[in-house]
């Protein structure tokens, strides 16, 4: 009886998808000559702008996604070309004087002319992105009415009903995209009958079909020759990975490689097992190290950003694959921003990371406060943190990162507080406070019933993050003060158990941000040598995209006074910046009363405020530290 539903099933899926097959004339014959892959803009072309794009402050990663399919289906005798036109608009966009716009129409247009009648699929990540998806997708349409166009990527899984709706998109592709792919090129083949799992697409009658959704898949796939398609080697001239990869240098060239598939987390904020599976697949060894090795070899790649969720699964793998790293690439750099699962972090793995050419990397804890981290099914338990926390103060060369996320859904004020302090008592060299933001396909989605986002407080019960920072909302930078809106330290006087509104977030996020990263920033009192120049290389890569932000201008003059190792000259010079800056924008003067970032510039640290002197108290230590000298140059 189930084998007779499932072909019953088959049929009326075939007889669906005839429609759309027969519109392009799959059915009759013709098939496409090609594929044309399309990364679609990251940031909108009317708010790029040239002064960012020129400090390279854009992420800029590479289509890692397309490469295995392209890899995929030229090894089975289909040719592919790949359009990255998130690339093209930002080095278009250093140029001040060229139409954007125009510039990743014309890529489209020329990549699709490499073919007679291809097949246009287009990669779609973020749900953030999705003004690029329908703008690219209508311009397909409108100037190649006569190609198949398909979406894939992890917000297309998401919500495919909206991508085919735009009336722009014919097939979404769920998931991991090279067995959906394969199979709907054997469909059309006549390689087989079987409709491809993990489609959906409209009816003739307008009602959403979708073939059976499965996960998981190969992971071992040989993508070298596919890097000469995007012309790897020059992607650091168009943006940058991260503010790691700055770090590390702009001239760098740099590359993302994947050594696994999945996590082995459930966290209901996220969408990795939904998209990838329960299991996590591991690449073998020797292929992850000779494509690095191809990349450093052929394409002068210096520099890695590890694109796993999962990089530390099997330790001794893991382990094994840093020590081949440090033998075989001894000169390379790498980091790893995804987010290590902290409790799965030992000495001889932070040994390992540090001796084959570990800058930094991210761990993600989420919470600081126990009950939250329950809810939201972290694997991570606070007493395990704070070993790791301590256990990092041994390999200070390596820069850490913890991502915390505040206003998780029902999250009340004191929680919030909960991790503050967690973030400050652990003294890692940097601390990612992001606002919660909302992610389709995930478990703290769907569980609110996936409705239609309508506004902040309709969703901020559904999602998940994205690394949504509030200094980047224009509406955030407002000089004036909100009713009912705690600004700066009156923060601490809110009530511990309010659900604070969206607005109210910001504001805790950025006092919170200020705290932490900058009045009491580890940097300003340790005298490792080693944490204090990263800190001033972190900080100097983040000003590049933060270009008008004075505070971060003066934490960087009064750590480079502590470093001793530059001029009078340009320390002054960066004392001049910094007022200049202030001078311009009054949002930062205002804060500047609250927080006295300026105390920097008079080689001073600012106390801090009474009331967040007291709340750390409450928690069993003190921020209220003695102002730190000059280091020995070199120390």
């Amino acid at each position: 009886m189930l084998t007779t539903d499932i072909s019953a099933l088959q049929e009326d899926l075939h007889s669906d998808l005839e429609y759309i097959l027969t519109h392009y004339g799959y059915n009759s014959g013709r098939t496409p000559d090609g594929v044309v892959f399309i990364h679609i803009p990251q940031v909108p072309s009317h708010v790029i702008r040239q002064s960012i794009a020129e400090n390279l402050g854009y992420f800029v990663y590479p289509p890692h996604g397309l490469l295995y399919l392209s890899a995929v289906l030229e090894n089975n005798g289909v040719s592919s070309r790949i359009a990255d036109l998130n690339r093209s608009v930002l080095t278009a966009g250093q140029d001040g004087g060229k139409d954007i716009t125009s510039v990743w129409q014309a890529e489209v247009e020329e990549a699709v002319s490499a073919f007679e009648h291809p097949l246009v699929a287009i990669s779609f990540m973020f749900d953030s992105t999705r003004a690029q998806l329908n703008e690219v997708m209508a311009f397909v349409k409108k100037t190649f009415p006569n190609l198949c166009v398909v979406v894939g990527g992890v917000a297309a899984t998401g919500d495919p009903e909206a991508v085919l709706r735009t009336g722009h998109g014919d097939i979404v592709f769920h998931n991991e995209g090279e067995g959906p792919l394969i199979g709907f090129f054997d469909l059309i083949n006549k390689n087989g009958s079987k409709i491809p799992d993990n489609i959906s697409f409209l009816a003739k009658d307008g009602s959403l079909k979708q073939s059976k959704i499965v996960s998981g898949g190969e992971v071992d796939f040989d993508i070298r020759d596919q890097y000469e398609k995007i012309n790897v080697g020059q992607y650091h001239k168009a943006g940058s990975l991260n503010n790691f990869s700055r770090m590390r240098g702009t001239d760098v060239p740099f590359a993302t490689v994947l050594s696994r598939r999945g996590c082995r987390a459930n966290c209901t904020f996220c969408a990795v097992r939904n998209f990838n599976g329960r299991s996590v697949r591991v690449r073998q060894i020797q292929d992850v190290i000779e494509e690095m090795e191809f990349l450093w070899h052929n394409h002068g790649i210096r520099h890695f950003e590890w694109l796993d969720d999962d990089l530390l699964y099997d330790r001794s793998k893991a382990l094994n694959l840093f020590n081949e790293i440090s033998i075989r690439l001894p000169d390379a750099t790498w980091c790893a921003n995804n987010g290590l699962i902290a409790a799965a972090i030992s000495e001889n793995l932070l040994e390992a990371m540090e001796k084959s050419g570990c800058q930094g990397f991210t761990v993600g804890l989420e919470t600081g406060n126990e009950e939250m981290l329950r809810r939201v099914r972290k694997p991570a338990s606070l007493d395990r943190f704070a070993k790791f926390a301590d256990m990092s103060k041994k390999y200070p060369k390596i820069y850490y990162i913890v991502n915390f996320i505040l206003g998780l859904p029902d999250e009340r004020f004191s929680q919030m507080l909960d991790t503050l302090a967690v973030g400050a008592r652990a003294e890692l060299d940097w601390i990612n406070f992001f606002t919660y933001q909302p992610l389709k396909n995930t478990d703290a989605y769907l569980a609110y019933g996936g409705m239609d986002l309508q506004n902040y407080e309709d969703i901020i019960q559904r999602g998940t993050t994205i690394n949504f920072n509030p200094v980047r909302d224009g509406d955030f930078m407002n000089v004036g003060k909100k009713f009912g809106i705690a600004r700066d330290y009156d923060i601490f006087d809110l009530d511990a158990d309010i659900i604070p509104s969206r607005e109210q977030v910001k504001e805790v996020w950025f006092t919170f941000n200020a705290i932490c990263n900058f009045l009491r920033n580890p940097a300003l009192f340790t005298t490792s040598y080693e944490r204090v120049r990263n800190a001033v290389r972190w900080l100097e890569a983040l000003q590049q995209a933060y270009a008008d932000n004075p505070t971060i201008t003066c934490i960087l003059y009064y750590l480079n006074w502590r470093l001793n190792e530059i001029g009078k000259y340009k320390l002054d010079a960066l004392k001049d910046d910094a007022m200049r800056k202030f001078s311009e924008h009054e949002y930062w003067r205002i804060r500047d009363q609250a927080f006295s970032v300026t105390s920097f510039l008079d080689k001073d640290i600012s106390p801090l405020d009474p009331r967040a002197e007291k709340f750390f108290n409450s928690k069993g230590f003190s921020m209220q530290r003695i102002s730190a000298q000059k280091l020995e140059v070199g120390a």
